[in-house]
């Protein structure tokens, strides 16, 4: 194939900010130094941080503006991607392939509840933060975020700020080995 599909759809980027976020999960900044077609709140990204390793895809976690950033959820889970948080600095040249994928969210005007967990939180950050740049919804959002215990819960602190702006009730629980389900904020 010759590294020619998607070749329309890449461009060179360059990593912004890292944050360590809970159980070993990064976000990845990155500032497209091409025209980005823009992307929707549930897709992924092809990216390359070194041409030997090739590409990796990951969920866009961010809602796109024109002139803005794209942000990457990365759970460490394999060698490649528990050692990204120690190789990248801001500043290193990556590529970015895509978008790529569809979700839908339906509409923002009927009632809807998420109910995710781990990593997964991802494209439910990036539609949040869509929402809230269209001034959110006009229906009620109830989102259930499972997680082993606080310490795990990466994300966590992202998606209680953005609780009621506009997702009207965010019930995040912790659910034990047991179990047993504790809400950690109720509004």
């Amino acid at each position: 194939m010759s590294g020619r599909i998607g070749q329309q759809r890449r461009i060179d980027a360059v990593v912004e900010t890292l944050e360590n976020e809970a159980d070993d999960t990064l976000l990845l900044h990155c500032k497209p130094l091409g025209h980005w077609p823009g992307h929707k709140a549930y897709q992924f990204a092809l990216l390359t941080t070194d041409r030997k390793e090739g590409a990796h895809p990951f969920t866009i976690a961010s809602h796109w503006q024109d002139g803005g950033e794209l942000c990457f959820g990365i759970k460490g889970l394999g060698d490649y991607t528990r050692e990204l948080a120690t190789r990248l600095q801001p500043g290193m040249a990556v590529t970015i392939e895509g978008p790529y994928g569809g979700f839908d969210f339906g509409t923002a005007d009927k009632p809807q509840i998420w109910v995710v967990s781990g990593i997964g939180i991802t494209p439910f950050l990036a539609r949040l933060e869509e929402l809230a740049a269209r001034g959110g919804g006009t229906a009620a959002v109830e989102c259930f975020y499972c997680s082993n215990d606080q310490q795990s819960a990466a994300f966590g602190s992202r998606l209680e700020a953005r609780r009621g702006k506009p997702v009207s009730r965010c019930t995040a629980g912790i659910a034990s080995a047991k179990d047993v389900w504790r809400p950690a904020c109720n509004r």
